[in-house]
């Protein structure tokens, strides 16, 4: 079995900052960490693991997330796959799954199974499995309805503990494979993903005023 597990990086801060032009988050503002669910099915993937089994880990975003990668190898994942190109920047759902999507079919070994959290803390719309599970024509599992092994698989904050990588691991796990694609890696063309691909975008924003319950 080869389980591939799609981590985000989100800020640590999660008061939202939009570009007034572009209607962007504006990441550089913030600290970043991996996003919680993101560990939680890192840890879900290897205790899945069997015998001769392999693990994948994949990221789309800046330089800097490639942090996000080498903690889930760290963690035991066995290589690593960065989606890092400026043409990636301001994607939305369909511009993302388009592009993850690309990203998985060239990934060289066969994926039997594809993990993910079931909401970014950022976005939060739960959206991203069902429409990887559409378009690669997979089954959506969700774990506590019986021990899925294949398919999309989703999976929860409260899934699971998520390990602490051992120093000996951190170590390691910079000499394991962590490979970058770019646009023209994947044969997408620039109209295709990011912002160029997307299907939506923010035109206006309003900050949401405190309410009592």
């Amino acid at each position: 079995m080869h389980y591939l597990v799609l981590v985000k990086q989100v800020p640590d801060d999660l008061t939202i900052y939009l570009d007034r032009d572009s209607g962007l988050l504006r990441r550089s503002t913030t600290g970043v960490q991996t996003d919680p669910a993101s560990r939680n099915a890192v840890e879900h993937a290897l205790q899945l693991r069997q015998g001769d089994d392999t693990i994948s880990v994949m990221t789309k975003g800046p330089a800097r997330a490639a942090e996000s990668l080498r903690q889930a190898l760290a963690m035991g994942c066995d290589a690593a796959y960065h989606l890092c190109d400026p043409a990636f920047e301001g994607s939305d759902l369909l511009s993302t799954a388009r592009t993850l999507v690309a990203a998985i079919r060239h990934v060289p070994t066969p994926v039997d199974a594809v993990l993910i959290g079931d909401r970014s803390a950022d976005g939060r719309t739960g959206l991203l499995g069902p429409m990887l599970a559409e378009a690669l024509r997979m089954p959506l599992a969700y774990p506590e309805q019986g021990g899925a092994r294949q398919g999309i698989i989703i999976i929860t904050r409260d899934a699971n503990t998520p390990r602490t990588p051992t120093a000996i691991n951190v170590m390691k796990a910079g000499k394991k494979p962590l490979t970058t694609w770019a646009t023209d890696d994947l044969g997408l063309d620039e109209t295709q993903t990011g912002l160029r691909g997307s299907a939506t975008r923010v035109v206006r924003s309003a900050k949401r005023e405190k309410f009592l319950a």
